[in-house]
């Protein structure tokens, strides 16, 4: 009996698989979300900005940005990251399988498609890189910037920005007619996150601090 070795690659195909999971809108954005609270530094609250920012002359698409303040990436910790089956922190429940990063973004990006992540230590100013689509090779970049949109915090330590279009976005309603208006989507997204986060928004008895 012959023996053959199989080399199982994580190639363009699996992550367009990745993608057909039938993920929501919302639930794509707290996998971002669930990796920023498990990288929360031990001293410092964390914060999330989403921003939904519509593509000039363009009605189908925006560019979904998500930014926090935590514990950010090394240019190491990003080659992890950027690994099926790999988290940057595997020692918290919120991210400990390692397939939400990639799930996430090959579905927010329709298939696969481009996204960029940006991200640093805090305390220093080494800002690393990578951008998608996934492929079997990544490439990852040291000694870069984060974007200078005017909209985003000053205090990032990781951002994630990815072009999805507003059909998928509408997967955030529950009842009614369609809209394409994203000031309503963001209501709808409001209203998800706020279920799946009301236990880090619920008020300290002794301090009355969220």
């Amino acid at each position: 009996m012959a023996e053959y070795k199989v080399r199982l690659a994580a190639n363009e195909g699996v992550f367009r698989g990745l993608s057909k999971q039938n993920m929501l809108f919302h639930q794509c954005v707290a996998e971002l979300v669930d990796n920023a609270i498990a990288a929360q530094r031990p001293t410092t609250k964390f914060r999330v900005d989403i921003v939904l920012a519509p593509i000039q002359g363009n009605n189908g698409l925006f560019d979904l940005f998500v930014a926090d303040n935590c514990s950010g990436m090394d240019i190491a910790l990003l080659g992890k990251a950027l690994k099926l089956g790999e988290s940057a922190t595997t020692d918290n429940r919120l991210n400990e399988h390692g397939f939400g990063l990639k799930n996430a973004l090959a579905t927010l990006s329709g298939g696969n498609g481009p996204w960029s992540l940006w991200s640093r230590i805090p305390g220093t100013t080494a800002v690393v890189s990578a951008s998608g689509p996934f492929r079997e090779e990544m490439i990852t970049k040291d000694d870069v910037q984060f974007p200078a949109d005017e909209f985003l915090p000053k205090d990032i330590s990781t951002l994630v920005k990815v072009t999805t279009r507003v059909s998928f976005l509408r997967t955030v309603q529950g009842r009614g007619a369609p809209t394409s208006d994203l000031a309503n989507l963001r209501t709808w997204l409001i209203e998800h996150l706020g279920v799946m986060y009301r236990g880090y928004l619920e008020q300290d008895e002794a301090t009355s601090d969220n």
